[in-house]
């Protein structure tokens, strides 16, 4: 059983997954695909391990025919996909045994609901909330940032669109596997 993940380095979110009993380009490039659907964009950047999966012609041409960035770990660094090996690490952790499941389906079923609880409950250091609530008010936040700046442009002669602040649904993303 394989489980690539596509996660935002932002906010750890996983925006995307897939699972399956094999692992090939495939595999990964729909994880991708999962991700962009779940945003509805496309990432800035994709940063992965040098995977022959995610080296692979079909995801490099996947990535580079929509503008994506594709940077890749250096042979043996895995601190350069630490937020990934970290997401791995505690995922395997709190999941517990795979074989603990007596069929296929219920194993799956398990590994759908840890997944949906690690974006959507379970609370991150870090943030001090989950990181799917993080992006909401972040999003917020920005949102309402933006139209405080618009709004001052006419008394104070400000640029239109300042270099440090994107409309929300313009902000980057950074998506590893």
């Amino acid at each position: 059983m394989y489980l690539c993940t596509v996660l935002d380095v932002f906010t750890g979110e996983v925006l995307g997954f897939n699972i399956s009993r094999t692992h090939d380009a495939n595999f990964v490039l729909l994880a991708i695909r999962r991700a962009i659907e779940r945003t509805g964009r496309v990432p800035q950047w994709f940063h992965s391990d040098q995977g022959s999966e995610y080296a692979s012609g079909i995801v490099r041409t996947f990535l580079a025919s929509h503008g994506v960035n594709v940077s890749m770990n250096p042979k043996s660094a895995p601190w350069c996909n630490g937020s990934q090996e970290s997401f791995f690490g505690r995922f395997k952790v709190e999941f517990g045994e795979f074989d603990r499941f007596e069929t296929y389906a219920e194993l799956l079923e398990e590994l759908y609901q840890q997944l949906h609880y690690f974006t959507f409950e379970r609370i991150k250091t870090k943030l001090r909330m989950s990181p799917a609530e993080f992006r909401q008010e972040w999003i917020a936040r920005q949102s309402e940032l933006f139209t405080q700046i618009n709004s001052y442009q006419q008394v104070m002669s400000l640029p239109h669109t300042p270099s440090r602040l994107f409309k929300p649904e313009e902000q980057p993303l950074l998506l590893i596997e």
